[in-house]
């Protein structure tokens, strides 16, 4: 049987979820997206298919998840996501805020600041505003327009959107504390909790297996070679467009709390591999030690998908652009990859784990459990991370090349200039411009910074494809030398 683009199997597997504030118990097909849940199973329409493929935003969906005896709220693209992984979640849709007689407090602005022309993409921006507002009464004007980066209107009507963002927060300045929570959260929601609680553990089918455990996973990968997928942001626009078979068995990695932690550990910020982007960018000990991270996570896709997608799984993909790899090229970052064959656990430099055009060092069955990025020790040492993309578009953008640089500074010289690219050959690949036994001026001239774009491109073959020429993509190599070098030296008065 064949709907949603994606060929779907007759095995099912159990789902228990709540959708608007009733418990929904079914068995469903494994390769179900979540969006034609909606529309197969309980004909709700309000939600929209626009690319099917998680740009558009028209399918943007809310995702409750219990934590600490409260939901808390994300925006996920219901077109790509598997409805088996609402399994022990709540789904709020646009139908699940207002009605036709009595509009939700985002509707209410949305409409007043004539942020609807046609409307198809409407539900999707509402349920947008919903996943922000819920988790975050007070943002900033700025955090509104990061929330809808995944969201576009076909009609331009982005001026009205904006101005529903910027009545809504002023309008909330004015609620009461003990009132925000019920202004945005539909007063269901609280009841549901223990509905939530009540939900066991789904482990899933012999074609959809959801190890919770590494001992688990091991015995789910023993017999035979299952597609291993994370968030399935990539595996699930992959299987609509036949690239990955629909039929092939999956191992859901998402569930695994093990590889879900970041710590310190050794000299080493220790990212386990089914952390999310998202969690990512908010993390503290990211935030405090590896800043650059958090700041280019915002570069990366949209925030339906950064609350899916894993750092990992952008790894493990060996897209050549992936915007992840090169900052973590630049990082000198390691893998610790549990070895199938093996059942060893083998720490792999990051640096030599792209092999070719999209494969890498992963063997059957292998499993990436966490990212290690050292940090810096020395006290007589400044160490500064630049990342720097180029692409069509400011944000949702595939980059034609991107780049992170790492300057170590000691006194008025550069002991240490590592700089990695991506999008420029088929593989990622990292240049030592700058050794620590052969340091260099901090002051460099424009003939010296030439010379240093020359040696990049001699140590690479450029690439030419539809986002740009070699010629152009050679500039680029140049250009970013430039900013990286004009950044980390003289802040503030980059070229």
């Amino acid at each position: 049987m064949k709907k949603g683009n994606i060929m779907e199997s007759t095995e099912q597997v159990r789902l228990e979820f709540l959708l608007n504030g009733k418990k929904q118990s079914l068995f469903i097909d494994p390769t179900l997206s979540t969006l034609n849940l909606l529309k197969i199973h309980f004909h709700l329409m309000g939600t929209k298919e626009g690319c099917g493929e998680g740009d558009c935003g028209a399918c943007t969906v809310a995702l409750g998840e219990l934590k600490d005896d409260s939901v808390v709220f994300s925006a996920v693209a219901s077109c790509i996501y598997p409805a088996v992984k609402l399994h022990g979640k709540h789904l709020v849709t646009i139908e699940g805020l207002g009605s036709h007689s009595h509009l939700h407090l985002i509707q209410k602005h949305i409409v007043n600041s004539h942020g609807i022309q046609c409307g198809f993409c409407s539900p999707g921006i509402i349920m947008s505003f919903f996943a922000l507002f819920a988790m975050n009464s007070h943002p900033k004007a700025e955090d509104v327009e990061i929330a809808l980066q995944g969201n576009i209107c076909r009609c331009t009507g982005y001026e009205g959107i904006k101005k529903a963002g910027d009545s809504l927060i002023s309008h909330l300045a004015t609620v009461p504390d003990a009132e925000l929570a019920d202004a945005i959260v539909p007063s269901y929601i609280a009841t549901t909790i223990e509905d939530l609680k009540s939900i066991a553990v789904n482990e899933g089918i012999a074609t959809y297996r959801i190890p919770h455990t590494l001992e688990e996973f091991k015995e789910a990968t023993e017999n035979e070679e299952p597609l291993l997928m994370a968030g399935g942001t990539d595996v699930r626009v992959q299987m609509k467009q036949h690239k990955i078979p629909s039929d092939r068995p999956i191992v859901d990695l998402s569930a695994i709390d093990e590889l879900k932690k970041i710590a310190l550990k050794d000299g080493m910020l220790c990212i386990g591999s089914q952390t999310t982007i998202t969690e990512c960018a908010k993390n503290q000990l990211i935030q405090q030690y590896v800043p650059e991270l958090s700041d280019m996570a915002r570069l990366m896709a949209s925030t339906q998908i950064r609350n899916v997608a894993t750092i990992a799984g952008n790894l493990a993909n060996a897209s050549p652009i992936g915007d992840a790899t090169v900052l973590l090229l630049a990082r000198n970052a390691s893998l610790e990859i549990l070895r199938h064959a093996s059942k060893a656990v083998e720490r792999v430099p990051l640096r030599s784990f792209f092999k070719a055009y999209r494969k890498t060092a992963l063997e059957k069955n292998d499993l990436i459990l966490e990212i290690e990025i050292p940090l810096q020790e020395s006290e007589k040492s400044r160490t500064s991370v630049h990342f720097e993309k180029t692409s069509r578009r400011l944000d949702v953008d595939i980059a034609t090349v991107n780049s992170a640089s790492m300057m170590t500074f000691a006194g008025d010289q550069i002991i240490s200039w590592v700089v990695a690219f991506g999008g420029v050959g088929p593989i990622p690949f990292t240049v030592e411009i700058v050794k620590k036994d052969k340091p260099l001026d901090k002051k460099l001239d424009d003939t010296k910074l030439a010379e240093i774009g020359r040696m990049v491109l001699a140590q690479c073959s450029v690439i030419d494809d539809v986002r740009g020429s070699t010629e152009y993509r050679k500039a680029l190599v140049k250009n970013h030398i430039i900013k990286h070098y004009y950044t980390q030296t003289m802040p503030g008065q980059e070229g």
